[in-house]
């Protein structure tokens, strides 16, 4: 099994609120970061592509939302996905220009990181907040199809099962990067 990094391909489309002054926004985005479900208060929030990259004539499956905060689907993915989504995500409703599609908002976290093996350094200027340079992850956990690990609250994870699915439907809009692979 391999863990891989998934985002949004800025090469299509990154959207953001359209009304980034929305009293909850950083509050939710916070928590959503965090794996906090926020399912039950969320309301429908309008967004807006903010950025077309080279292939943004074409409309993606999956895009980036704000850079750091994941990634948004479209119904035709949520439909594909949903078994590898639920029970491990939740879809936050978000309409764009007029059509709904969700914000993933990954609620499990594990703490999988094995620092001892991983290559790490610390950030300046306090030299207190570890950056993970080349993963290993421990071994004989449940890696569940998409998730967050502990500490890494900025990146969302998926198996090579989700990858496979998103190969095999030939959904377009996101980028992929091998973390570990369990079987080297």
């Amino acid at each position: 099994m391999k863990v891989l990094g998934i985002c949004g391909d800025q090469d299509y489309w990154s959207i953001y609120y359209k009304d980034a002054s929305y009293v909850d926004i950083k509050d939710k985005w916070f928590l959503a970061r965090n794996g906090i479900p926020v399912a039950k208060d969320w309301k429908k929030v309008e967004v807006e592509i903010v950025f077309e990259g080279e292939q943004g004539k074409i409309k993606p499956d999956i895009m980036d939302f704000g850079g750091v905060v994941g990634f948004a689907i479209t119904s035709f993915a949520k439909d594909i996905l949903k078994g590898l989504l639920i029970p491990y995500c939740e879809l936050l409703s978000l309409d764009l220009e007029g059509e709904e599609i969700y914000l993933v908002n990954p609620t499990v976290i594990l703490d999988c990181i094995d620092y001892d093996n991983s290559v790490t350094k610390l950030l300046p200027p306090m030299y207190r907040k570890v950056v993970v340079e080349k993963y290993v992850l421990k071994k004989g956990m449940h890696y569940p199809p998409i998730f967050r690990m502990k500490g890494e609250s900025y990146h969302i994870f998926v198996t090579d099962e989700f990858v496979k699915t998103l190969t095999e439907n030939h959904l377009i809009g996101y980028e992929i990067a091998e973390l570990w692979n369990f079987e080297e």
